[in-house]
C-alpha cells in the first residue's frame, strides 16, 4: 500500500509541476509579446515627434491669442528672409500642458512645443539658432531644441555625472541621439 501512495503522490506532483511549467512558458510568452508590442509602440511613436522642437523661454503669453502666427513671426524676424522666403508651415504649436503657476511664469515660463510639417524646416531652423547663437525676445534668451521622447531624455540624463566631470576637466563634449556613443575633446587653453 505505502508503494501505491508513493506513486499516487509522484504522479499527482509530476502534474502539478507540468501545469507549472505550461503556466511559465505562458507568461514568458506574454512577457515577450508585451516587449514587442512596447518595442513598436516606440518606433511609431518617434517618426510622430520627427518634425517637432521645443521652444524654450518665451515669456508667458508673448504669443497672444495665436501661437502658430507668433512662431511663423519669430522665425522670419529671427532667421530673416534670406532663409525663409514664406513663412514654415506649422501643423500645430501650444504651450507645454503643465499647470502654469502665476509667481514663476516670468521667470520661469512653460516650453512651446511646435510641430512643422516639413522635416527640413525643423534641421534649418535648428541649424540657424546654433549659428545665430544668442536670441532675444523682450531682453529674455530662447533656445531651441529638438523634441525627444520621454525614454531618450532619461538615457541622456544617465550621462549627467560624465558630464559634469567632463566640464570640470575642461573638456568639450557632445552626446549623440544614441546615448552610448559620447565624444569629447579638451578645450584649447588660451594663454
Amino acid at each position: 500500500m505505502p508503494r501505491t501512495q508513493d506513486k499516487k503522490k509522484a504522479w499527482s506532483l509530476s502534474a502539478r509541476v507540468g501545469e507549472a511549467e505550461t503556466r511559465v512558458e505562458q507568461v514568458e510568452d506574454w512577457a515577450m509579446e508585451a516587449t514587442g508590442a512596447l518595442c513598436t509602440c516606440l518606433e511609431q511613436k518617434r517618426p510622430l515627434q520627427r518634425s517637432n522642437i521645443h521652444i524654450v523661454k518665451v515669456p508667458e503669453k508673448a504669443e497672444g491669442q495665436d501661437i502658430i502666427g507668433f512662431v511663423q513671426q519669430l522665425i522670419l524676424h529671427r532667421f530673416g528672409q534670406e532663409h525663409f522666403p514664406h513663412p514654415p508651415v506649422i501643423e500645430r504649436a501650444h504651450r507645454s500642458p503643465t499647470q502654469r503657476n502665476d509667481s514663476t511664469s516670468s521667470t520661469n515660463p512653460r516650453p512651446m512645443l511646435v510641430r512643422f510639417l516639413s522635416f527640413q524646416d525643423k534641421v534649418k531652423i535648428l541649424h540657424l539658432s546654433r549659428q545665430k547663437g544668442e536670441l532675444l525676445i523682450n531682453k529674455t534668451k530662447i533656445h531651441f531644441y529638438p523634441d525627444y521622447s520621454a525614454e531618450l531624455v532619461k538615457q541622456r540624463g544617465e550621462f549627467e555625472p560624465i558630464k559634469r566631470k567632463l566640464w570640470d576637466m575642461n573638456m568639450d563634449y557632445s552626446l549623440s541621439l544614441c546615448p552610448s556613443r559620447q565624444l569629447w575633446r579638451r578645450k584649447a587653453s588660451i594663454p
